[in-house]
């Protein structure tokens, strides 16, 4: 805020000295010399009382200083609700991000339950294509051995229905230890 004035001397205008205060805002008053201009910066809202008082050249100061009373209304962003809704908004964006966190967490999740399910169909169909092509040669083996010897068929037509039932108690599990894999 910019101020001008003038202060009346009819014998020296040159030597007029001011002061100001601007009440609420300045403590004490404000000797700024021979200059008939005075600015504010950074001045909050509100309403404030802006007093000048003029010396002539023998220093005698004005006995009643003259006045002048303004308002400063506040900016949009100096207004309550301004505050309310950039923190209205910061609580969405805040809301906004974990809905979509949330979201991408629930996708994943879908995802990696998806992958599962199709590493177990794939080692499903493995494992159908295997047990066929093993049991067929397994069979085609016996049944050489049934002639040539028969204890030996007997042996292997046993271990063949060891295999064949731990491959039942085996179906629907996603991991087999080792140690029975092995076996």
């Amino acid at each position: 805020l910019e101020f001008a004035f003038v202060g009346i001397s009819l014998s020296a205008p040159e030597q007029v000295r001011y002061r100001v205060k601007l009440e609420g805002f300045d403590r004490e008053w404000r000797d700024i010399g021979g200059r008939r201009v005075h600015s504010y910066t950074n001045i909050a809202p509100g309403t404030y009382v802006l007093r000048v008082g003029a010396a002539n050249a023998d220093g005698a100061w004005s006995l009643q200083p003259a006045s002048f009373t303004f308002t400063l209304e506040p900016h949009y962003y100096q207004t309550w609700w301004f505050t309310l809704l950039c923190v209205t908004a910061a609580i969405g964006c805040v809301f906004g991000l974990a809905a979509l966190y949330r979201r991408r967490r629930e996708r994943e999740v879908v995802a990696a339950r998806l992958e599962s399910q199709l590493a177990q169909a794939h080692l499903q169909v493995l494992e159908m294509q295997v047990q066929p092509h093993f049991l067929f040669n397994t069979l085609n083996s016996i049944s050489v051995l049934i002639r040539t010897d028969p204890e030996k068929a007997v042996r292997m037509i046993g271990r063949l229905s060891e295999f064949v039932r731990l491959g039942l108690d085996r179906s629907g599990k996603q991991e087999i230890p080792l140690h029975e894999e092995l076996k």
